[in-house]
């Protein structure tokens, strides 16, 4: 979380670290349920008469997923928590796939890497524009709020798009073979 901080604090001098922390945390949790750029991929193999898959992410709440059995997306499923539940049983040695859609837990003190490394400045803007939108403090600046929340609103549009396209599954290819 410090490295937000220190990327957000010259903009808004005087401004809590505790604060910069708490909507940094705030914007993060906003941008991962938005985009569902923060993922992971889990795999197993079932057995006979499973209804339920389970969960175990290595951080971060559960927000979403997209189930793949056999490599064959499927939608008849609820997820609660972090248990998956199939409308029907799966068969045995049936190959599941789970992509976890994941935001950072409610009292997190560290954000994954995939946010600093590729959306540092998104999710720093989105910070500065509802910190400078605060009424009668040092650190508020209504002029130069637009511009980090277009800036925020801009790159969320683009991590959206680049989650769209992780999930999307290669063209099906055809292969013509004789009819001999």
């Amino acid at each position: 979380m410090e490295r937000f901080v220190s990327n957000i604090l010259p903009y808004v001098p005087g401004c809590p670290e505790v604060l910069i922390k708490a909507e940094t945390l705030r914007v993060a949790t906003e941008f991962c349920r938005k985009t569902h750029i923060w993922q992971e991929v889990e795999e197993s193999t079932a057995t006979e008469g499973d209804e339920t898959i389970t969960l175990s992410p290595a951080s971060g709440d559960v927000v979403g997923v997209k189930v793949q059995i056999n490599e064959r997306e499927i939608s008849d499923y609820t997820l609660s928590g972090v248990t998956v539940t199939l409308e029907d049983e799966l068969s045995e040695d049936d190959e599941i796939k789970v992509t976890l859609y994941l935001t950072p837990e409610r009292d997190a003190t560290e954000l994954p890497d995939i946010l600093y490394n590729d959306w540092l400045e998104a999710i720093s803007a989105g910070v500065r524009s509802r910190l400078m939108l605060m009424p009668e403090k040092p650190w508020s600046n209504p002029n130069m709020v637009m511009i980090h929340a277009q800036t925020y609103q801009h790159q969320t549009g683009q991590a959206l798009l680049l989650a769209r396209k992780k999930n999307v599954r290669e063209p099906m290819r055809m292969q013509l073979r004789p009819w001999i």
